[in-house]
């Protein structure tokens, strides 16, 4: 890992963990208000998203929606044994959560793992993002290792204004995202610098 991408990632994790818990609530909800009103999430029918740890924006009132709408939604697993991998599984309702690894809610079970190339749209987290779709994560490689076999998806970073950056480190193994959500709107990535942004 490069020195610059462990600088980024501290200062981002300090912006995120300066956010005030009602501020947080309230930005959250503006970004389930992107999504539920977004013409890709409407249209997906499998949904991989995310279960907000930390000072993530929180994104539960979506995936209730989803599921009030009949989608199929998955969100990530980690296999027992401390394995560097993470796989999507079928979320049916929220009391099937518990506390897993680095204290983020999972299943207790696993009993329907998705094919990640069959998802229609995966909801990433993420310390900061870039306009163009780069990414900055944890550090853990769980994302890096999955979504490249997530082929067929449409990838959303979702994410809070103050993480977005003008330029990220990025390396060959990292995968750019496609839309960019923030509580202010949605922007369609251009992977050039004369980069338009697309709000929906």
């Amino acid at each position: 890992m490069s020195d610059d991408k462990k600088r980024r990632r501290r200062d981002f994790l300090r912006v995120r963990d300066s956010y005030r818990p009602d501020w947080l609530a309230e930005q959250s909800r503006l970004v389930c208000s992107r999504l539920s009103n977004w013409p890709v999430f409407a249209g997906s029918d499998s949904v991989m998203g995310y279960l907000a740890f930390g000072q993530e924006a929180v994104i539960d009132e979506v995936l209730l929606e989803a599921l009030r709408a009949g989608k199929k939604v998955f969100v990530p697993y980690i296999p027992s044994g401390g394995q560097k991998t993470m796989c999507a599984v079928r979320l049916r309702d929220f009391s099937q959560l518990v506390t897993g690894y680095y204290g983020i809610r999972t299943l207790g079970e696993a009993d329907e793992i998705a094919v990640p190339a069959q998802l229609e749209l995966v909801l990433v987290p993420g310390l900061a993002f870039t306009n163009n779709g780069t990414r900055l994560g944890m550090g853990g490689g769980f994302y890096d290792r999955f979504l490249p076999e997530a082929s067929g998806a449409l990838k959303a970073g979702v994410t809070l204004t103050p993480q977005l950056a003008q330029v990220l480190p990025h390396e060959r193994h990292d995968v750019n995202m496609d839309f960019i959500v923030t509580e202010t709107g949605i922007v369609q990535c251009r992977t050039t610098e004369e980069a338009a942004d697309i709000a929906f």
